[in-house]
């Protein structure tokens, strides 16, 4: 894959995770009030899909930046409130399709790492042409 395709490949990722974790979301259902919903609104949709217009626009190095911020943030997030705090988006607190949540909660953390990975290595290889 070409190294400037990939971020865009990651967030195209992350998506596809994010999204099938809150079509699971949907199913049990689980919901988040107000401000970890905004959190997680602007975490896992809207600086990803910035990072990747950034990216895709010319601005590699502020949409690298916005990725790997995001992915880290989503990891922080999703981690903290999927595995951590006891709320009602804890895997352990989930009744039905518990297995499918916990199953598609770890997989869109791994869609954060996606991020992670992503925006690292635009960065490495905007500093160090040699790169791949």
């Amino acid at each position: 894959m070409d190294r400037r395709s990939l971020p865009l490949a990651a967030v195209g990722g992350h998506f596809a995770l994010t999204g099938l974790h809150g079509l699971v979301h949907a199913a049990v259902p689980v919901s988040l009030p107000g401000l970890p919903a905004a959190l997680a609104a602007l975490v896992l949709f809207v600086l990803p899909l910035l990072g990747a217009g950034l990216t895709a626009g010319g601005f590699r190095r502020p949409g690298a930046s916005l990725l790997l911020g995001a992915g880290l943030a989503g990891v922080a997030l999703e981690g903290t409130l999927h595995f951590l705090l006891a709320n009602p988006d804890h895997v352990a607190h989930v009744g039905a399709h518990r297995t499918a949540f916990g199953l598609t909660a770890a997989l869109t953390t791994g869609g954060d790492l996606l991020l992670v990975g992503a925006g690292w290595q635009a960065l490495r290889s905007d500093r160090d042409p040699g790169a791949a």
